[in-house]
């Protein structure tokens, strides 16, 4: 069980932060085979490996290894309040998120009677 969620997680963090194997393996001081190993289930990280990738990536090993948290350690609880509607949103599709943004802008004129401020990426009105 922990290898499969590991193998899923592993890719999707890698694909989440837009690395090839090469670059996500550099970045943790391990070579492209490597990598290729773990998303292949060859392969899982040993503890110190484990501890580095935590370390460097502020990555949740509780996430990486048994889906369980966010994706990312909370440095700051209360900075991170909403970081499972952060990583919700990022696995919406484009369309989900445009209608996701729609809402809360009805929701804020609704309630403070004011626009919300347009998203700067300008994927909605």
């Amino acid at each position: 069980m922990e290898n499969k969620i590991f193998i899923k997680n592993i890719k999707y963090l890698r694909e989440y932060l837009k690395l090839t194997q090469t670059e996500f393996g550099e970045k943790l001081g391990k070579r492209y085979n490597t990598i290729q190993n773990w998303e292949r289930g060859r392969s899982i990280p040993d503890k110190t490996t484990k501890e580095h990738i935590k370390n460097t990536l502020n990555i949740n090993l509780d996430w990486l290894f048994y889906d369980k948290g966010s994706m990312f350690l909370d440095k700051n609880k209360e900075n991170n309040k909403y970081q499972w509607l952060i990583d919700t949103l990022d696995k919406l599709s484009e369309e989900d998120i445009k209608q996701v943004e729609l809402l809360a802008q009805k929701i804020f004129k609704e309630k403070y009677n004011k626009e919300i401020i347009k998203n700067p990426s300008k994927k909605i009105g």
